[in-house]
């Protein structure tokens, strides 16, 4: 039996990725959907080099709250969208409304598990409420946990374009942009 830990960046996504492949005898098919990856991956990073860095929250729970810690492959999503975590300096994710409220996020994105209950969409309305920046420039946002919290080397460059073109909207988003449907809403 193998065991593996929560990943904690994009590489090692990649890295564990591959050892299944290897186990399961598809390390060609593997290699293919890593190198897939690696190139989506690397265009985002490239088409957000040069613009601005602006702050972001990736809220992944709310009791406590949580954010994309950054020993995390939620914290990649931020950095290779071309952005900066605001708890990026923190040891661990759970932070207090008031920390972040202090750091003035830019963006906020919400994909936390529990979504399909509306949760994320009770934490966006909370959001709403303060006076920060990603409210005022309507920059609040949901996105699938299922994509963002439980990725694949596929689903997380899918993941990434889509966070990216959140963060950055003068990018124009993916084709196959899977909007949340509580982002809809």
């Amino acid at each position: 039996m193998e065991q593996f830990h929560q990943s904690s960046s994009f590489v090692e996504i990649c890295a564990q990725f591959r050892q299944i492949g290897a186990l399961l005898g598809l390390k060609e098919r593997a290699e293919e959907v890593i190198s897939q990856a690696e190139k989506k991956v690397g265009a985002v990073a490239a088409a957000t080099a040069d613009l601005p860095r602006p702050k972001v929250f990736l809220q992944i729970g709310s009791r406590p709250l949580f954010g994309a810690a950054p020993d995390s492959f939620t914290h990649d999503f931020i950095a290779l969208s071309g952005a900066e975590n605001v708890i990026g300096e923190q040891q661990h994710g759970t932070v207090s409304y008031e920390k972040i409220l202090m750091k003035n996020p830019e963006v906020i994105i919400i994909a936390m598990m529990g979504s399909e209950s509306g949760i994320a969409q009770e934490e966006k309305k909370k959001w709403q409420g303060f006076p920060i920046a990603a409210v005022r420039n309507d920059q609040v946002h949901v996105v699938s946990p299922d994509l963002a919290c439980s990725p694949s080397p596929a689903t997380f460059a899918e993941t990434l374009s889509i966070m990216a073109s959140l963060i950055h909207p003068e990018l124009s988003p993916p084709e196959d942009t899977k909007v949340s449907e509580q982002e809809k809403e």
